[in-house]
């Protein structure tokens, strides 16, 4: 049910694949560069952040993986954040549809953990925006944000209903093991990593530490 998968039914299955994740990363450094327009960054930085998001290591690492519902998911995060802010701003109904667009087809493009990162970050970014709001605009900036992911859910129903009924039959559908369910966690001392990329040693491959 996710729209631009109509690709796969238009051009033969390499094909289709290539020209899927070309369209998602070009959408993606394209709102990733509206989104900085949109809070006032000139052109050229806002070019560079179009390029870091669209064509970066973050991007690209799983373009040579293969990770299709990946890349289906990058375009939608910056098209949240434009919505929201265009909403903040004073937009008014476009600015509600654009942010229910962007989350039913970010909770259609296959990778769930994207939607929920995006929830997270939306609901960071609502919880600074408030400290900058008047009293009096809360509601209105919460409520907006409301309507956007309601709305988007509505979209989505198409296939979370049938996915969540397909769910109760599946292995997955089950609790997970506790002694599963910290496998391929982030031990806290992994924190260091993101400062000092070496501190564990240096690892070409995937790593994950056990314990």
């Amino acid at each position: 049910f996710y729209p631009p998968n109509l690709t796969f039914l238009l051009l033969p299955g390499e094909l289709a694949l290539t020209a899927s994740a070309m369209l998602h990363l070009y959408l993606a450094a394209a709102f990733a560069w509206h989104l900085a327009r949109a809070v006032d960054i000139e052109p050229a930085p806002a070019l560079l952040a179009g390029f870091a998001w669209g064509f970066g290591g973050f991007a690209t690492s799983h373009l040579l993986a293969g990770h299709a519902t990946f890349l289906a998911s990058l375009p939608w995060l910056p098209l949240l954040f434009l919505a929201l802010e265009r909403w903040a701003r004073g937009g008014g109904s476009r600015a509600v549809a654009l942010g229910a667009v962007a989350t039913g087809l970010a909770l259609l493009a296959g990778h769930p953990q994207f939607p929920y990162f995006d929830a997270l970050a939306a609901i960071a970014w609502l919880l600074h925006r408030s400290l900058l709001t008047p009293r009096r605009g809360l509601v209105r900036l919460w409520g907006g944000a409301g309507a956007m992911a309601a709305l988007g859910l509505g979209l989505a129903a198409v296939q979370l209903i049938p996915t969540a009924r397909f769910l109760a039959e599946a292995g997955r559908g089950e609790a997970i093991p506790e002694g599963s369910s910290g496998l391929f966690g982030f031990p806290p001392e992994e924190a260091l990593s993101l400062v000092v990329p070496d501190a564990f040693g240096h690892h070409d491959l995937f790593y994950v530490r056990a314990g």
